[in-house]
């Protein structure tokens, strides 16, 4: 017969607050972010950057987590202005991009499509003559927009974006003598 003795149960609670406090996440483990109650999970941050660090030059978790947060905003502004990109049309844009600086053609994550995709109706929308339309819809959808972000990527706000923040707990040793 197993017993559960005090000191058996008070080992498990510390070793579960321990896990909880250790996990420096946001409210949903897994989660780099909760975009209105949609999931942007950790591994589709990783699995984007390590599809687009080899085409990109100096792109971050931090800035990939960012056009991941937007790209449902900017996919919406973009149809009601007659801008988008399927994923199949992304994925082509990709296997060019990986052809003419000599690389074979590879399948990317959702997460890299999307990435790419939020990036190309930014640019489209904010290289329009209506420009300033676009910048005020999708300002108004970012202040609405209920985000939160795992604090391992930053601190998303509707006015800065998606900023690193260096953890208050870390602190610079003094160098040893």
């Amino acid at each position: 017969m197993f017993r559960v003795t005090r000191r058996r149960l008070a080992a498990i609670s510390l070793l579960a607050a321990g896990a909880l406090l250790t996990s420096a996440c946001s409210s949903e483990v897994g989660a780099a972010a909760v975009v209105d109650g949609k999931r942007i999970e950790v591994s589709t941050v990783h699995d984007a950057l390590a599809d687009l660090e080899d085409i990109t030059e100096g792109l971050t978790q931090t800035d990939v987590l960012g056009l991941l947060i937007l790209e449902p905003m900017w996919r919406d502004v973009g149809a009601e202005r007659g801008v988008g990109f399927t994923d199949q049309e992304v994925q082509t844009m990709l296997d060019s991009v990986l052809a003419e600086s000599g690389e074979d053609s590879q399948e990317f994550s959702q997460g890299s499509i999307d990435v790419l995709r939020a990036d190309l109706i930014s640019s489209t929308l904010l290289n329009d003559p209506e420009q300033q339309d676009a910048v005020e819809d999708i300002q108004m959808r970012i202040e609405a927009a209920d985000v939160d972000t795992n604090p391992r990527f930053g601190e998303f706000s509707p006015e800065q974006g998606l900023t690193p923040v260096t953890p208050s707990w870390l602190v610079d040793s003094p160098p040893n003598p």
